[in-house]
């Protein structure tokens, strides 16, 4: 009885010892995952930019125009100064239109904010976006021709398309519009990145760049 009293005690000593090395360990274990630096969670997570092409939208400047649908071709042939003017047609048609001119989102690149808070950002040119005619304004087009002469479907579409190239012509020559849409979007830019900084309780500034970084580099807003 005694002997086996004394290996029970042994026993109970052993149990006591690996349980107590065990929660030594669990305790090394807890201490070390507190202590080393979990890359997960000290890692800094990316800023998201991806309101971009909302505010590119907003930048965009959409202008208005009267314009002039117009087709004339002269009398044909002998009948230039003859009687009855065969082939002689003019045609004039108003309209109104609207030509957005604005950045285009899917070649910004905005860049992740250095330890400095500096976030880089290239925007291209702005450019004329789209052009876009009010069929509602379009007015009854006021025509004039010759003797066994009419002005067709056909040539209603081609002075049509001669006045939209012409506008549009006009319009991306309008250095001031332009400038005035890239201005735009710079300031609402650089209002969206700093708001972002303020939600996340941090100081962000704008870089211009000229140029966009490396294919690899930034974050590149696309368009879906």
């Amino acid at each position: 009885m005694m002997v086996q009293e004394r290996k029970g005690s042994e026993t109970e000593k052993k149990k006591t010892k690996v349980c107590t090395s065990i929660l030594i360990i669990s305790v090394i274990i807890a201490l070390g995952i507190y202590l080393i630096p979990n890359k997960n969670l000290t890692e800094e997570r990316k800023v998201d930019f991806s309101g971009v092409t909302e505010i590119c939208e907003l930048a965009t400047l959409r202008c208005y125009y009267h314009d002039v649908a117009k087709l004339e071709n002269p009398p044909q042939g002998i009948f230039k100064y003859g009687w009855g003017k065969y082939g002689y047609k003019k045609l004039w048609m108003e309209y109104d239109a609207i030509i957005e001119i604005g950045i285009d989102a899917s070649a910004v690149e905005v860049n992740e904010p250095d330890e400095n808070g500096i976030v880089q950002i290239y925007i291209p040119e702005a450019n004329i976006l789209n052009v876009d005619s009010d069929e509602n304004s379009m007015e009854t087009p006021i025509c004039e021709i010759g003797k066994f002469t009419d002005i067709t479907i056909e040539d209603q579409r081609k002075a049509y398309a001669d006045a939209q190239e012409k506008m549009e012509e006009s319009a991306n020559n309008d250095k001031a519009i332009k400038k005035q849409a890239y201005e735009n979007a710079q300031k609402l830019l650089e209002q969206y990145v700093v708001t972002i900084g303020e939600q996340s309780g941090k100081q962000y500034t704008v870089e211009w760049l000229d140029k966009p970084k490396t294919q690899n580099e930034g974050v590149k807003i696309n368009e879906e």
